[in-house]
Formats: structure tokens, sequence, C-alpha cells
């Protein structure tokens, strides 16, 4: 399951459900998560179908991420993130590519940053958690927000 870091100009402010926080290198070299919050536990929901149309969009959205099997298949092709469906390139570097990303809630388009972890070294990681954690500091109408960072096993993802 992916690991997700939300931000407090997260889009919605409702989805702020999961907080982790990256915090560097294990002995491996890999990054790796902590969960502060105990209130953040992974939620279980199990409806009947009359009980899931009275569900927020929100709710019906956690919901199927977890039971619908096409949501499931989706994630695994890729196709999905979080709570971001992915779409076209729209850049590329030497260790990521740029996605274009579309908010399943707000519907808000965003740019996903994709990385590599297997192509990182261990410079390359720390410089990474530095950019992110600049990032999260700073807002400013001229500066691109950071909404979210989403770690897989093998990825990195950075929501802007």
């Amino acid at each position: 399951m992916a690991k997700t870091r939300h931000h407090k100009h997260s889009i919605p402010a409702s989805t702020q459900v999961n907080i982790h926080s990256l915090h560097g290198n294990d002995k491996n070299g890999e990054f790796s998560s902590s969960n502060n919050d105990p209130s953040a536990a992974d939620v279980n929901i199990s409806f009947g179908k009359d009980e899931r149309k009275n569900l927020t969009p929100y709710e019906k959205l956690l919901y199927d991420s977890q039971h619908d099997a096409r949501f499931k298949s989706e994630e695994k092709a890729g196709g999905l993130i979080g709570f971001y469906r992915i779409h076209k390139d729209i850049g590329l570097g030497n260790f990521s590519r740029v996605k274009l990303g579309v908010h399943l809630l707000a519907k808000e388009k965003v740019a996903i940053k994709i990385l590599d972890k297997t192509k990182l070294d261990s410079k390359t990681q720390h410089l990474l958690l530095r950019e992110i954690t600049s990032m999260e500091k700073l807002y400013h109408p001229n500066i691109i927000r950071l909404y979210e960072v989403i770690e897989t096993p093998n990825q990195i993802h950075i929501v802007t």
C-alpha cells in the first residue's frame, strides 16, 4: 500500500486522513515513513447497498479504493496513485518523469513527478528529501505548491 504525506494545502482538506512523514534513509538506503498520528489508522468500511447511497463522495472513494476490483486493477496498472488518476506524460528527466494527474474528488489538475527509487543513490535521495522539506515550508502565489508525497516500494510520487 502506498504511503501518503498530506500537507496543509492539500486538496480537498477533507481528504487529509493518513499523515506520514519521510524520515530519510534506513540502513538499506531506502526511504522510510512513519505514522505519528494515532487517529490516522487505515479505515476498513463495510456497507450494504442502501447504506452506501448515504455516504459522502469521500467515503465512497475510500470504500471503492478498498473494495472495488476495477479501482484496484487501475491502481495496479499505474493509472491511479492515492486519490489521483494519472494521465499523459508532460515531462521527462534523468531520474523522473512528470505526468498530468487529476484529483478524483476535486477534479483539479496536478503535476505528478514520479521518481524511480532504484535509480537514486544516497546523495540524490538526500537532495530529494531537502527539496521536499523546502517545498513543504513554502506557500506563495508565485511558487508551485506541494500537495502531497506518495511513496510506494519502488517509486516516490511528488504531487504539485
